[in-house]
């Protein structure tokens, strides 16, 4: 039996194995935390993204069928359904530590960048009504209040993919190990 108090009493006593707390174990692969948190938060970005898919699906066909903006709701739904699809069934496959998710996540940033340039789109359409009216200093304005939205949109959807690609790059590297 051990002197140590705070031991187990199997601990040392014979026929029993003994527990080395510094003997070698076997490495075991982590993703660790930088990349967990980032393809946990965007598995909920992702899943979230099914839901705003649908409520795009409803708007789609509330739109008049003249409206302009008609096209773009369909690229708009396609991106998104394809962003959620792929996004979830990647981040998933990563977190279980198979490398195809890897694969998965790339098509899924393919369509992030389809969703924003459609977003882009829509701005431009929706920027020439309102600036119709306008003239001056005021049309200067709605240009400059619509540029600094897009760009404060796109720039939080950018640092995230940045983010997200680091993650998997870094992902990538322990898989491939």
């Amino acid at each position: 039996m051990s002197d140590n108090p705070y031991n187990s009493p199997l601990y040392g006593a014979s026929g029993q194995p003994a527990l080395d707390p510094f003997a070698r174990r076997p490495a075991v692969k982590t993703l660790g935390a930088f990349v967990l948190t980032i393809l946990i938060m965007d598995l909920v970005f992702c899943a979230m993204r099914f839901g705003l898919a649908a409520l795009g699906a409803v708007g789609f066909a509330m739109i008049e069928p003249d409206d302009p903006m008609r096209p773009t709701v369909v690229f708009e739904v396609g991106t998104g359904l394809a962003i959620a699809l792929f996004g979830v069934s990647a981040n998933i496959l990563i977190l279980l530590q198979k490398s195809i998710g890897i694969y998965l996540a790339v098509v899924k940033i393919f369509f992030t960048l389809a969703n924003m340039l459609v977003g882009i789109w829509q701005a431009s359409l929706q920027f020439g009504p309102v600036a119709d009216g306008a003239v001056g200093a005021e049309r200067t304005g709605i240009l400059i209040g619509f540029a600094v939205g897009i760009l404060f949109v796109l720039g939080i959807r950018l640092t995230l993919m940045g983010l997200y690609v680091a993650a998997l790059v870094k992902a990538n590297t322990i898989l491939s190990d």
